[in-house]
């Protein structure tokens, strides 16, 4: 277990993380984390952005789907600049 001493900073009070836990964990100044409260506890998880690849949201798609509304109409427009 890892003791730290809790800082005042201005208004608030901060924990820092060490270097080797911030490489362990693949996260440093601007990640965003979370943290999960329970009882006297605190977890606190780094949140990954997420990424997508095109051909995960192609297999949820089915050319027997039907084109919604709002769609139909933006398929029907005329061009206003050079977008062909």
């Amino acid at each position: 277990m890892q003791k730290q001493t809790l800082r005042k900073v201005g208004g608030s009070v901060m924990l820092t993380l060490p270097p080797t836990v911030l490489t362990m964990l693949d996260i440093g100044a601007g990640s965003i984390v979370s943290m999960e409260f329970d009882g006297d506890s605190i977890t606190i998880l780094p949140l990954r952005k997420q990424r997508y690849a095109i051909e995960k949201f192609l297999k949820r798609c089915s050319v027997a789907d039907e084109i919604p509304a709002q769609s139909r109409a933006w398929l029907g427009m005329n061009s206003v600049g050079r977008e062909w």
